[in-house]
Parts: C-alpha cells; sequence; structure tokens
C-alpha cells in the first residue's frame, strides 16, 4: 500500500503532527490524553486509490484519504485534523469515515457535513476541519442535489522527460484533484520513471454534468511531428472519482539540428455523444499553453501562471510596486522573489522567471490567482524572515 506518514509519541501536554506539501495536519490539545498515558500517534495520507469510498456518478472526491492512529484510540478532548478539498461549493461537501484498520477492508458511512448543528466538521475556504473523539480513515465527498449543478476544481499538470538528441519525445498531462497531496502524488509516480513537473499546473472549473473532458495538441512548432492523435478524451468518471488520470501526446523529431520543442494543448469539457441534452451549453473550459523545453537547459519556456476568466486584484497596486523593489533585489540571504516562488511550489519557474523584468510581478499574479488575502500575503513574508516587507504589507491593512 502507498501511504505518506509521520508518527510521534504524544503525552498529555499535546502535540501537532503534519505532512509537509500535503496541506494535512493534526492537531492534539493538552489533556487529549491521560496524564500517565504515552501514545504513538500517526498521521497517514493514503495514496491507494482503492481506498476510496464506492462513489456514484452525482458524488465527487474532493479531498484526500486520511488516516490517524492508532486505529480507534478514544481521546478525552476532541483533537482536530484539517487538510484541504477542491470543492467549489464547500456547502455540499461531507466528510467520511470508515472505522476499519487502515489494511482492512473499508466499510463507509457519512460521518457529518457543513450543515450539521454539532458543528463536527467546517469547511472554510479550501480546507476541512474535523474535530475528532477518537482515531479512523476519513475523507470528503461532494454530492449533487436534486436539479442542482456541483463543481470542483482540477488542475492540469504536464510531465515530460529531459528532452535529449532521440527522434521521439513525450508529454503527458494529467488531470488531478487541485490538492497539494494529489500533485506530490502525479509527481512521485513520474519521479519513479524520471520524468519531471515542465510546466507550472494550470487550473480547470469541472463541471459534474457527466461531460469528459478533450485535451487536444493546438499547435506545435516546427521541426516537430505529431506522431498520434492530436485529440483525446479523458472520462469524467476518471477525473470525478480523481483517479489520477493523463492524456499522453507523442512527437517525433523531423530536423536533427531542432534543439527544442514548444507546443499548445487546450482543454475542453465536453457532453458525451450518447447523452441525453447532446447540445447541453455551459460547459467548463479552459486553455492551457505550454511551452516545453529540456528542463535542464537555462529556458524552461511559459509557466502556466493563471486562473480561467478574468483576475480580480487583492493586492493594491502602491503595495505591490513596494513589494517588487524590495523582493526583485536579490538577496544574498537567498529570501528574495526566488523563496517567494518557492513558497508557491514553483521552484521549477525560477530558471524561467529569472529572464522576466520583475519576477515578482508574475507571482503576485500567481499569488492573487489562488484567492488568497493580503493577510495571507504578510504572513507569509514573515516566515521568509523578510520582516521589511511583512512591515510594508501591515502599514496597509
Amino acid at each position: 500500500k502507498l501511504v505518506v506518514c509521520v508518527s510521534r509519541w504524544v503525552d498529555h501536554r499535546g502535540a501537532v503532527l503534519m505532512l509537509d506539501c500535503m496541506g494535512i495536519s493534526l492537531t492534539i490539545p493538552p489533556g487529549a490524553l491521560e496524564s500517565t498515558r504515552r501514545e504513538l500517534i500517526s498521521l497517514t495520507l493514503v495514496w491507494d486509490l482503492n481506498d476510496g469510498p464506492k462513489l456514484t456518478e452525482k458524488q465527487g472526491l474532493v479531498s484526500p484519504v486520511v488516516h490517524c492512529g492508532p486505529h480507534g484510540l478514544t481521546l478525552k478532548r476532541p483533537c482536530t485534523l484539517t487538510y484541504k478539498h477542491c470543492a467549489f461549493e464547500p456547502t455540499l461537501v461531507s466528510t467520511w469515515t470508515s472505522e476499519t484498520h487502515l489494511f482492512g477492508d473499508k466499510k463507509w458511512r457519512m460521518l457529518c457535513k457543513k450543515r450539521d448543528a454539532d458543528r463536527q466538521c467546517s469547511f472554510l475556504g479550501d480546507e476541512c476541519i474535523v474535530r475528532l473523539n477518537h482515531f479512523s480513515l476519513y475523507t470528503s465527498i461532494m454530492t449533487a442535489e436534486d436539479g442542482g449543478v456541483v463543481r470542483k476544481w482540477l488542475q492540469m499538470v504536464p510531465f515530460a522527460y529531459a528532452l535529449r538528441d532521440g527522434r521521439f519525445y513525450e508529454v503527458r498531462v494529467y488531470l488531478l484533484n487541485n490538492t497539494p497531496c494529489a500533485l506530490q502524488f502525479a509527481r512521485y509516480k513520474e519521479g519513479e520513471l524520471g520524468g519531471r513537473q515542465c510546466n507550472a499546473e494550470k487550473l480547470l472549473l469541472f463541471e459534474g454534468d457527466g461531460s469528459n473532458l478533450k485535451l487536444e495538441l493546438t499547435t506545435l512548432c516546427e521541426g516537430w511531428t505529431n506522431t498520434d492523435a492530436p485529440k483525446e478524451d479523458v472520462q469524467f468518471v476518471q477525473l470525478w472519482h480523481n483517479l489520477c488520470p493523463y492524456a499522453s501526446f507523442c512527437f517525433q523529431r523531423d530536423n536533427p539540428t531542432v534543439s527544442d520543442i514548444s507546443l499548445t494543448i487546450a482543454g475542453q469539457c465536453t457532453w458525451p455523444s450518447d447523452a441525453q441534452n447532446s447540445s447541453r451549453p455551459g460547459s467548463s473550459r479552459s486553455t492551457m499553453p505550454s511551452s516545453e523545453k529540456d528542463p535542464n537547459s537555462s529556458q524552461m519556456g511559459t509557466p502556466l501562471l493563471g486562473l480561467p476568466g478574468p483576475r480580480v486584484p487583492r493586492i493594491p497596486h502602491p503595495l505591490r510596486m513596494k513589494l517588487q523593489m524590495l523582493l526583485d533585489a536579490r538577496s544574498t540571504l537567498g529570501n528574495d522573489w526566488r523563496a517567494f516562488a518557492g513558497k508557491l511550489n514553483l521552484d521549477h519557474c525560477i530558471r524561467w522567471l529569472e529572464t522576466q523584468p520583475s519576477p515578482m510581478a508574475i507571482l503576485l499574479d500567481r499569488f492573487e490567482e489562488e484567492g488568497r488575502t493580503v493577510q495571507d500575503l504578510g504572513c507569509l513574508l514573515y516566515q521568509m524572515e523578510r520582516l521589511d516587507a511583512a512591515a510594508t504589507v501591515t502599514d496597509h491593512l
């Protein structure tokens, strides 16, 4: 079973367990355990795609499967489990549990939903917060109401091997839940085979209406030929149930003097031809431009830094100008725009950003597109130990 796990000994003083880069944490308050008791507490992300609940087409998986252990441990005070979700309408999300061991057969049932009076579950923005009195397996599901439309955020992420002297090249575009752990799962799978993420992820608002997602190669630079079909359909159920599918595009080098490749892949939702209302309007659409070059070269092409639709500014213009002036300048400690890029999981774009007039301007655009606030910006700068920039943000609040 493929899992990511952290564990530590905990006593009556409590503790916090976190899975780095996964957006998952478990907070055990003081007094949750008896003063004479000491337990080895574990927090586990389950990457086995067969361990989730059996879903209908009206149900979409919007979060990871998380295990808190030891299984069945009862606490004197409730602890708090936090993990990310990708639902567009959090009011339609519910948390499910399986009162079974991590390696046993699962028996999933609904534990709580946002509208419950006991407030055992909270769904704030992109986070699920669950208050637990005992440990087991947990995940979150979004369910369509009668006649209603449900949507969730997907991320389209391209991977490839380094561009070498051979004639053939392949780009694989993964369609994932927009959660940190889904992206890390794809990076892990590709890393085992030598693949690397070759451009930044692109977000797509995907509608749970039964539509498949069509990926189409729309442009390709000279010197290369597409060797297979330029279009590929990704099935609705694979996307809605978060089975981490990908589409593959293969290319042949026609000109041996060409040293790089540039291409554009567009994604569009399509209603299945055998379904009713085949001309149904209003499907989600997104275009993913991708310039792909050798990841080991000095140029990475144009990273995908945009959300669908227009950007809504959240950072005042005067503040943006001050932050660009402070962070575009290189710091000997490295806590400049490069560290900011790392906080946004865009380390792979640094070499491309170095070629831009203002790397920080692009990164602030990305920060806004993720829906973060000016307060979040101040906290992030404080974590980078840029107290001057953090104070500048505070002055504008």
